[in-house]
């Protein structure tokens, strides 16, 4: 669909990829190419959709799936209890010891040697992770405490970056609305 000089304005989202591309500023272009390549190479689910969100709507979609790929690594970890024990018993002693609570040595190779099926296991605690995960991921979405604290607390936000460190202004929001996508990475 062409619309004057511009192609689709109205509707880009239904243009083909090259289409909307075309439709682009060089500079665009240059950027949208460039962000394609490294969400593909990440294992972006429709990446063509992330970057033509980062480039029509100015939402920091690449930093979004870098943040929220991490988060996704380390709920997949927790998948493997009787591969990854050591690791798990790890984050566990950690967690243990910021809520001042008694923590085994092996609590994974415990609970496996109960005889509890080990794919059991890591699902449960991949499902444990995952909703910590959304719980954590939503707190900071927020970027205020919850209206029980009262209205005179400061609030947050998590910024974008450039590799060098430098604030780019947009935040890097909605981070729990696409967990799930994620989740399921290769």
């Amino acid at each position: 669909m062409r619309i004057g000089k511009d192609w689709g304005m109205t509707e880009p989202w239904r243009l083909s990829w090259s289409d909307w591309l075309i439709s682009k500023p060089p500079d665009q272009r240059a950027d949208a190419e460039r962000m394609l390549a490294v969400l593909q190479r990440l294992g972006a689910p429709d990446a063509e959709g992330w970057v033509r969100s980062e480039i029509d709507e100015n939402i920091a979609q690449l930093a979004r799936f870098v943040v929220l790929g991490e988060v996704a690594d380390v709920i997949a970890r927790w998948q493997y209890a009787e591969t990854n024990a050591h690791e798990e018993d790890q984050a566990l002693r950690a967690g243990a010891a910021l809520f001042d609570t008694e923590f085994s040595p092996s609590v994974t190779t415990e609970i496996l040697g109960t005889g509890v099926d080990p794919e059991l296991v890591g699902r449960f605690a991949m499902h444990v992770a995952a909703g910590t995960a959304f719980d954590v991921l939503h707190a900071i979405d927020e970027q205020r405490p919850s209206d029980e604290l009262g209205d005179d607390l400061p609030g947050w936000i998590l910024m974008e970056t450039t590799p060098t460190g430098e604030l780019t202004g947009r935040d890097v929001g909605g981070l729990h609305e696409s967990l799930a996508e994620l989740t399921e990475r290769p």
